[in-house]
């Protein structure tokens, strides 16, 4: 939804997940907003990922669509195409996890 404080509430999720917003477009018209949100992983000086606040991707698109006044998300990546579309239908959300690749794989990145 187009509406204010909505983009801070998403930030927040990021931030309170420990995820660095590198990027982010966002648009609307009328009553609905769209945004693109470009995510980076902290990482240790050994360049792996630092994970103390992150948990999963399947976690953090959840929180995303706990906010009320999200209608859908989804996480594309290049570990695995066509995965992370997520929508909520009669108030129930679907899609989160389904063809989601085995969570140790994120700390390869």
């Amino acid at each position: 939804e187009n509406r204010p404080g909505m983009l801070g509430e998403l930030m927040s999720v990021f931030g309170g997940a420990g995820i660095n917003v590198s990027q982010q477009i966002n648009t609307s018209k009328g009553e609905i907003a769209y945004n693109v949100v470009d995510l980076e992983l902290p990482r240790n000086a050994d360049g792996k990922p630092e994970l103390s606040s992150f948990k999963s991707f399947d976690e953090l698109q959840a929180a995303i669509m706990e906010l009320d006044g999200v209608k859908s998300s989804r996480l594309i990546s290049d570990w695995c195409p066509g995965t992370g579309y997520a929508i909520k239908a009669g108030g129930e959300v679907i899609g989160i996890g389904v063809d989601s690749p085995e969570q140790e794989s994120y700390a390869a990145l």
